[in-house]
């Protein structure tokens, strides 16, 4: 592929891992012509990490700062807004590029011509910890799951686009204030536009973001509010080519619920009810279980008790997202501006 990419990397106090992601993308060149880094008021020293990065290396990376905190969805327009070349590549600014990421995802885009191809997690987080390695392992398995050639479960971490398609659709809803499902939300748009959202399974990126308990609760609420208000706006437009992850998950919330609604219903529950239960969830779950044991037989059991976990939080965090009636999604997208110690203008390249 000609050089026609541009890199845009949504960031906010990144310090540690913007220096492992830019290095990863210089690897590139000059398959991406350029790199613009989209500051999103960073309180911590990102701007100069990578400010310093790129001077040691001589790059050509251009840095947008943002006076007050905007979110990613909006970081990424105007990267891709302030891009001049066909294809956009956004990555996030906690990933990095495997040698042969880029190259992977320039022939998937090659051979289709249009839309987005998306890559996936290495299932090991690099940051370390069960609820970090839990979080990246899921994420891997939901989205390596389904058909290929006919998904719309497009995922921010490492995405390369049509630009003129991208902005056509409206980029992402700048009404996602916090990083949660506004990926998700464009990857539908796009495929109710026609637009082929597809997947690169061979192109891996890693991981690199710890998450504590708190951040891992937050996590999975807020997304799981989001995308059931999501659905309340789409308005039984469908969940088409979520994939067998995501399909799964939904089979085994209905069941669930299902089992706890009878429970509260008066008399007995016929013999062996639990029993043709237990069988219908450990197949809803035998992929999971096999892929799991990949990371261990220690941490396997661990692993099924965290996505248990997380189907009930974030099951119960969608239906109050379903019911909420409001044109803005979670009540966490509404916060006040935060100034950070970006001017607004674009900084030059050296």
């Amino acid at each position: 592929m000609r050089s026609s990419v541009t890199a845009v990397v949504a960031m906010r106090n990144a310090s540690r891992t913007i220096a492992a992601t830019l290095h990863s993308l210089l690897e590139a060149r000059p398959a991406i012509e350029e790199i613009i880094c989209v500051d999103d008021a960073s309180s911590d020293s990102s701007v100069e990490e990578a400010t310093r990065l790129m001077r040691e290396r001589g790059a050509a990376v251009r840095i947008i700062p943002f006076a007050s905190r905007r979110g990613p969805a909006v970081a990424r327009n105007r990267g891709a807004e302030a891009a001049h070349t066909p294809l956009v590549l956004f990555v996030d600014s906690d990933v990095t590029l495997l040698p042969d990421t880029f190259a992977v995802l320039a022939e998937r885009y090659a051979a289709q011509g249009r839309g987005a191809v998306v890559s996936l997690y290495c299932e090991r987080n690099a940051a370390g910890g069960i609820l970090s390695d839990f979080t990246t392992f899921y994420s891997a398995f939901t989205y390596h799951s389904g058909r290929v050639d006919s998904s719309s479960h497009l995922s921010s971490q490492c995405v390369l686009v049509n630009r003129d398609e991208f902005l056509q659709a409206g980029g992402f809803d700048e009404r996602f204030r916090l990083p949660t499902v506004e990926d998700i939300e464009l990857g539908l748009r796009l495929r109710d536009q026609g637009i082929p959202v597809t997947r690169a399974p061979a192109a891996r990126v890693v991981h690199n973001s710890r998450y504590s308990i708190a951040k891992f609760i937050r996590n999975y609420m807020r997304k799981g509010f989001d995308f059931g208000w999501v659905m309340r706006q789409r308005r039984g437009a469908g969940l088409g080519g979520m994939g067998y992850g995501s399909l799964n998950d939904i089979a085994s919330i209905l069941l669930l619920g299902a089992l706890g609604v009878a429970l509260t219903l008066p008399g007995r529950l016929p013999d062996g009810t639990w029993m043709v239960a237990l069988i219908v969830l450990l197949s809803c779950w035998y992929r999971f279980i096999r892929t799991a044991a990949r990371m261990g037989w220690c941490r396997a059991p661990l692993f099924i008790a965290l996505r248990a976990s997380v189907l009930t939080l974030s099951s119960g965090a969608a239906c109050a997202g379903f019911l909420r009636g409001s044109e803005s999604p979670g009540p966490w997208h509404a916060y006040r501006p935060q100034v950070g110690s970006g001017s607004g203008q674009e900084s030059p390249a050296p």
